[in-house]
């Protein structure tokens, strides 16, 4: 199955870096589901939750602050001004 790389960076710090089949990321007018072998794109994240999903099913969710999101190449990497792993 194809993967992405999903790399979410604060300018501090990198919160999550993995592996991936599918993120969902908060936008300023809804979200958007990116999956392997999305266009490539750059955008601007809203405050809010990202989600993603492995290949076994198991998904995680990331509380981001707003910032700027780049999608090339299955590499989705996210620079927001802050972020913490949800339980």
């Amino acid at each position: 199955m194809n993967r992405m790389r999903l790399t979410v960076l604060t300018s501090e710090a990198t919160i999550l870096e993995t592996e991936l089949e599918y993120v969902n990321l908060p936008m300023e007018f809804g979200s958007l589901g990116i999956l392997p072998g999305h266009e490539q794109m750059l955008c601007k994240l809203a405050s809010g939750i990202l989600r993603g999903r492995f290949d076994d099913g198991e998904g995680f969710r990331v509380r981001v602050g707003s910032g700027l999101c780049r999608v090339e190449n299955n590499e989705i990497t996210c620079l927001v001004d802050s972020g913490e792993i949800l339980e």
